[in-house]
């Protein structure tokens, strides 16, 4: 179900259409989106690209600091 999801946002993104994402598996939106943000109890902690998608040491950070 998971990748059905995303399939489906790729191709609304592939559109041209926005979408606001609240989702727990970070580095695989992170991937799909052009930029994702981090909050944390209620702050931007860390506005990521596709490209640093695979950086955990950055997104745990991001969580703990």
């Amino acid at each position: 179900m998971v990748d059905v999801v995303f399939d489906a946002l790729v191709a609304i993104k592939e559109r041209g259409l926005a979408v606001l994402l609240v989702e727990q598996r970070a580095q695989r939106t992170v991937a799909a989106a052009d930029r994702s943000h981090v909050l944390a109890h209620g702050e931007l902690r860390l506005t990521l690209g596709p490209a640093e998608a695979q950086d955990t040491d950055k997104l745990v950070a991001a969580y703990l600091s």
